[in-house]
């Protein structure tokens, strides 16, 4: 037999909102910014309390880890943001805000490592990458032609060198 709880028996109001917003995939070393809007049905939420995988978080100057709360009495909101300026791989988890009237939600943030930025190919950066050619050695993109590009090179200075003769023999 399957119990299931309701949320809303446990004190919340019908017309209690709270909503977590920001990006759910971060890269390693960029910043991760949440936040968290939570509007009451008679008041503002007194209180917003942020937890990172069960753990609750406070500003830590240290850590570059900062969180700023603003209430509006005339729209009933609190608002929290929490912002990490340079996201490590632990920093990856489940995010949870919670409000003083046990209004809760959750966002799970994920960190990448991909350790090298995407480049668009045939960009001057993709030009100037390393690359392994079909040798498998490592070498310039210049100098790792592909047998299409090197066929076009030979024709065109076989056109050149031919266009050269005709000019000297006229």
């Amino acid at each position: 037999m399957r119990h299931f709880a309701d949320v809303k028996s446990q004190g919340l109001n019908s017309t209690d909102d709270i909503v977590i917003t920001g990006a759910k995939y971060v890269e390693k070393d960029s910043p991760i910014k949440l936040t968290c809007n939570a509007t009451g049905e008679d008041h503002a939420p007194d209180e917003i309390d942020w937890f990172k995988n069960g753990d609750k978080l406070e500003t830590n100057y240290a850590r570059q880890i900062y969180i700023q709360k603003r209430v509006s009495l005339t729209t009933k909101t609190i608002l929290s943001i929490l912002e990490i300026k340079e996201a490590k791989m632990d920093d990856a988890g489940m995010y949870i805000c919670r409000t003083s009237d046990l209004q809760i939600t959750s966002k799970r943030v994920n960190v990448l490592n991909a350790g090298t930025s995407n480049v668009k190919r045939g960009t001057e950066k993709d030009n100037d990458a390393m690359i392994i050619g079909s040798s498998g050695r490592r070498s310039s993109g210049m100098s790792s032609l592909r047998a299409s590009d090197a066929s076009g090179l030979v024709l065109l200075l076989l056109w050149s060198a031919i266009i050269s003769e005709l000019l000297r023999a006229t």
